[in-house]
């Protein structure tokens, strides 16, 4: 049996000496081994474990590994003994996770070319990702803590009753956490032993998907304010750093709130606008995603909308179209940036009407209000001017009326 098990591992490492590294359970002594390492797309919402059901399900995503550097051990010390053979990074391989995936496996192919000594050839591997906007990658390499660790231990077999006895075998696989190897002083006779300190103890693989929303509102005051009249408003949503928004972004509507979609709506010269709503309130990642986009919607007098699952670190710029138009005087508020007519960029009108900021994970979101006043003085045909005069006229007339009266009661 033991022969048969010892053939089996010889013509493993033959064949591209493939590792799985998989969901749970620590790995067994000898050639294809497998370490618990959990793919596991997780996401959280406001800094909260606990998904808000308004915001969908975590982006798709893709991740990928690069080894980022190697080395090579013997008896726990570092040395240059040893080439370690290359993994290239098209031997790591991970398919496109979701939130709602049941956990994936890394399937990682050795070297076909053979480990030359005894030793701890280490691979320290470095999380690319795809730049999905929101999402934190928990082993981008940014520090030592962030790098996976793949550790594989070459014995020489010892077993006089293998068919290998006397070659080198992997001993064990392991991955682990941080970019530390945990090399260890192991005598000669353990070095010959099917190493327990092979297991594997890195935690899952789970990258944070983090979003907030943004929600802007309408006021209409003055005694000419028409409360009836429907607004445009423009919105404009980037990323930073080359990161692509992945998920749907969806759209909550109160009151009389349109969601107009890509396409600007038009007004005509008395600001009549016929919105035209878009097929679906959402903001589709499309195939590949973006990292910038433009929409319109219309709003009214005590109108709101908010954009939901605006991916965290999304920069976003509100533009009232019709600002300071038809006799209105425009101004804004926001959680974040109000630009003003000194600050405002080519974009923004000749009154305070454009917002700016960035999202973040806020369970409040950010807001941006804007306010149309429209106040007329009404016309009663009595200045201040004129009053002096019209007193006058009423206290002679007041006076001739009381001699008038005097003069018949004497004549009584």
């Amino acid at each position: 049996m033991k022969k048969i098990v010892a053939m089996m591992l010889a013509l493993a490492m033959v064949l591209a000496m493939t590792a799985a590294l998989a969901v749970e359970g620590q790995p067994d002594s000898g050639l294809g081994t497998t370490s618990p390492i959990t793919i596991k797309k997780g996401y959280v919402i406001n800094g909260s474990d606990d998904a808000d059901p308004d915001y969908p399900e975590h982006p798709a995503d893709t991740i990928t590994f690069t080894v980022d550097s190697t080395e090579y051990y013997f008896n726990g010390q570092k040395s240059s003994a040893a080439t370690v053979p290359a993994i290239a990074d098209a031997d790591i391989t991970v398919s496109t996770i979701l939130e709602s995936d049941d956990p994936a496996t890394i399937t990682i192919a050795l070297p076909t070319a053979a480990y030359s000594k005894v030793g701890e050839y280490v691979y320290y591997l470095k999380e690319t990702g795809n730049a999905t906007a929101g999402v934190t990658y928990n082993y981008d390499g940014s520090s030592a803590d962030k790098f996976l660790t793949l550790k594989v231990t070459v014995i020489k077999d010892m077993d006089s009753e293998s068919a290998t006895y006397g070659q080198l075998i992997i001993g064990g696989i392991a991955l682990r956490q941080g970019k530390d190897p945990n090399p260890v002083e192991k005598s000669a006779d353990v070095m010959k032993e099917k190493l327990d300190s092979a297991k594997g103890d890195s935690d899952n693989v789970h990258n944070e998907y983090e979003a907030g929303k943004l929600t802007v509102s309408k006021t209409v005051t003055g005694n000419m304010g028409d409360t009836d009249k429907n607004w445009i408003f423009k919105a404009t949503f980037k990323t930073t750093n080359s990161e692509t928004v992945r998920g749907t972004i969806t759209i909550q509507k109160e009151n009389n709130a349109v969601y107009v979609g890509e396409t600007a709506p038009t007004a005509d010269a008395d600001g009549v606008v016929t919105p035209t709503a878009a097929s679906a309130d959402t903001i589709l990642p499309g195939s590949d995603g973006w990292t910038t986009k433009t929409v319109y919607f219309t709003l009214r007098s005590g109108d709101k909308l908010t954009f939901v699952n605006v991916p965290e670190g999304v920069e976003w710029e509100v533009t009232e179209v019709e600002a300071g138009m038809y006799g209105y005087t425009t101004t804004a508020a926001a959680s974040d940036t109000v630009v003003t007519p000194s600050t405002e960029d080519a974009d923004a009108t000749t009154d305070t009407a454009q917002t700016k900021g960035e999202i973040t994970a806020a369970k409040q979101g950010d807001t941006a209000d804007y306010t149309n006043t429209k106040t007329v003085d009404i016309d009663t045909g009595i200045t201040l001017e004129s009053v002096p005069y019209i007193m006058i006229m009423m206290i002679a007339m007041v006076g001739a009326a009381m001699m008038i009266a005097r003069k018949r009661r004497e004549e009584v």
